[in-house]
């Protein structure tokens, strides 16, 4: 099975295409100067290439046209397979200030513009299609010709018109006017309101081509996405609190955030299925732009038109408008949670830590501190699952100090920066909080501080990682080039940069291949094409020199003598209290799991090739039932080696 959806907090949202943006400030020079700035500060391209600017055509034809609505391969004939000599005469022609490869793309998605019109004219007179998929227009190749394009709007327009059979009459009457007029204002807001702003908008676009062209997470905003990420940084972002699916039928809300408005109100519910913002429908729009309508100021209203499936003997949908009043999203109830689970003559603890969060009032590590405390003196602790599936990670240090509390003192993670400087994070204290039976739990959704967490443990020794088969696989940091401290945003454009790559003790990174789990039990991402890997262009995995025993080499030399007296003495040194045991771990974990016929049902459904299908997340958490078993297995076979002591 291969998941189509991409997953967001609409409070931690990602950036809208730049259709939404005003026109940036942009004349041919700002383009070379930002540009400049992003290979000076970038980890590894330092330099304009062929290939860089092959990815950067194909970026730019996807900015204009990221659903395959407007260009045909035949439009785009002289750009889909450039030669080598043509892509280095564009790269000359680049550094002259002569964007026209650029510029004649850009004249085809005006005739397209134009073109699409006429085609839509014409689909409304025709009948449309009963049966059509969503697979059908899944593809990820262009239309062959004008011809084939009319019938890949054909099957999006009969799959619309499919979904808004579900709808209310009165809804239903104005949608595809709606849906009209959406199209109508993303096509102005590409081709300008006047002439003279189409300069303007290529260079925009140009930006936004090249900085994604250096790797996956590299970005470049104008202005009005420059504001939202502003808030971002600085931790302000408002909105409704809802986690959402998304396809070209709607966006599916599959959770409701603890403290958000949404849970407040009581209104909404999982499984809603949000189908127009204030009005505007949302179908087969992308999640982006779905987003930019839902947020807004502190205080102020957002109807949410939502679908609302048939339940019981009700055989009808409902269509409800639904108002939401947005605010601001701190999540403090779900960012740490933890559960007792009953064991012998004590408890284990399921601790779910959901991000590495850092603001003026706590902190992960100090709330995961004062619980396992907690913990401790109220129960008799056998062992700890520190859940971090879903955590998408954070603040570094965090990820440093909560690796601290279950090891001694030694490397927890290093960072390289773009220009080559290796730092590394310690724990120069010995402050173990918790030395017993510990598994890290994680899926293909558990990244970046998550990551340094888990191998940092397993690097050790001192944990076992359970979960899918890795997990994301992003062990890249990127800066913005806006100080949290700003009020404003450049009315050139800001942008985040890839500068650095971290990695553990092993000198391993978790880049692309993601932390291996020692115990393989799947989740429901386990057959999703999901992870750095599967992103554009990743930056490649590399490593670095292991540093178990630390040299001190980015220690400044005066200071050197304070830590080999203070710190080098009694470093964690690689563990085999659990690694020992892991064959027997697997080999009972695989056993249980082959005989659970509810574990195996889950996992023929993750296998299954249906597109129509939508994706249930089980009620019950077969992974977690299993994990527990699995440090069961653990504390029993460390008190057998604590009795043999």
């Amino acid at each position: 099975m291969r998941i189509k959806f991409l997953t967001l907090w609409i409070l931690l949202t990602l950036y809208p295409v730049s259709a939404f943006c005003k026109v940036p400030d942009l004349v041919p020079n700002d383009v070379h100067s930002k540009v400049n700035e992003f290979l000076y500060n970038h980890i590894y391209q330092k330099r304009l290439s062929a290939d860089i600017m092959d990815r950067t055509i194909s970026n730019f034809i996807e900015q204009l046209d990221p659903l395959k609505a407007y260009f045909t391969t035949e439009d785009l004939e002289p750009w889909l397979n450039p030669s080598n000599d043509f892509l280095d005469k564009t790269l000359s022609s680049f550094y002259k200030n002569d964007f026209s490869v650029f510029e004649e793309i850009y004249q085809k998605m005006l005739i397209a513009i134009e073109r699409r019109a006429k085609f839509e004219d014409e689909i409304d007179q025709k009948e449309l299609l009963s049966e059509v998929s969503l697979k059908e227009i899944d593809d990820k190749n262009w239309s062959q010709g004008p011809e084939d394009l009319k019938e890949r709007l054909l099957k999006i327009r009969s799959l619309q018109s499919k979904y808004a059979e579900k709808l209310d009459k009165d809804f239903q009457d104005k949608f595809f006017i709606l849906l009209k007029k959406r199209r109508t204002w993303r096509e102005e807001e590409v081709s300008g309101s006047k002439k003279e702003e189409q300069n303007p908008i290529i260079y925009s676009y140009i930006l936004k081509s090249i900085a994604s062209a250096l790797d996956s997470q590299t970005d470049y905003f104008p202005p009005d996405e420059a504001k939202l990420m502003l808030q971002q940084v600085q931790q302000r972002m408002l909105g409704v609190g809802v986690k959402l699916i998304d396809d070209i039928t709607g966006f599916k809300i599959v959770e409701l955030v603890e403290g958000g408005p949404a849970i407040k109100q009581g209104e909404l519910e999982v499984d809603d299925k949000i189908v127009a913002v204030n009005g505007e429908p949302v179908v087969g729009m992308d999640i982006h732009q779905a987003v930019h309508l839902i947020q807004g100021k502190e205080s102020t209203p957002v109807v949410l038109t939502v679908l609302r499936e048939a339940k019981g003997k009700d055989p009808k949908a409902q269509t409800l408008d639904i108002s939401v009043t947005r605010g601001h999203i701190v999540i403090e109830e779900s960012r740490l949670e933890a559960f007792l689970e009953p064991f012998a003559d004590g408890v284990i603890a399921h601790v779910i830590l959901h991000g590495f969060y850092q603001d003026p009032n706590t902190s992960s590590a100090e709330d995961l501190y004062n619980k396992i405390v907690d913990l401790k003196e109220n129960n008799n602790l056998k062992g700890i699952i520190l859940d971090l599936r879903n955590n998408s990670g954070g603040f570094l240090i965090q990820g440093v100090a909560i690796s601290s509390f279950f090891i001694g003192k030694g490397i927890v993670a290093s960072t390289k920066q773009y220009d080559g400087t290796l730092m590394h994070y310690r724990n120069e204290q010995s402050n173990i909080i918790w030395d017993g039976p510990l598994i890290i739990l994680m899926n293909k959704a558990s990244a970046s501080c998550a990551e340094i967490v888990a191998q940092c443990l397993q690097d050790y020794g001192r944990a076992v990682v359970v979960g899918d088969t890795q997990s994301f696989g992003k062990g890249t940091y990127q800066i913005p080039s806006i100080l949290p401290t700003n009020t404003t945003v450049d009315p050139k454009g800001e942008y985040k940069i890839t500068q650095g790559m971290y990695y553990t003790v092993s000198g391993k990174t978790p880049q692309i291949v993601g932390v291996a789990s020692d115990i393989v039990v799947p989740s429901f991402l386990a057959e999703a094409e999901y992870g750095e890997k599967f992103s554009k262009y990743p930056v490649p995995n590399n490593s670095i020199d292991s540093n178990y025993d630390d040299k001190l080499h980015d220690i400044l030399p005066w200071n050197r003598s304070h830590y080999k007296k203070n710190y080098l003495s009694n470093l964690q040194t690689k563990m085999q209290t659990y690694s020992k045991h892991l064959t027997k771990l697997r080999e009972n974990s695989t056993s249980r799991l082959k005989s659970n016929k509810d574990y195996q049902y889950f996992l023929d459904g993750l296998k299954e090739e249906n597109e129509e299908e939508e994706l249930h997340f089980t009620q019950n958490d077969l992974q977690l039932q299993e994990t527990l078993n699995i440090i069961k297995d653990m504390i029993y076979l460390y008190q057998l080696d604590q009795q043999k002591v």
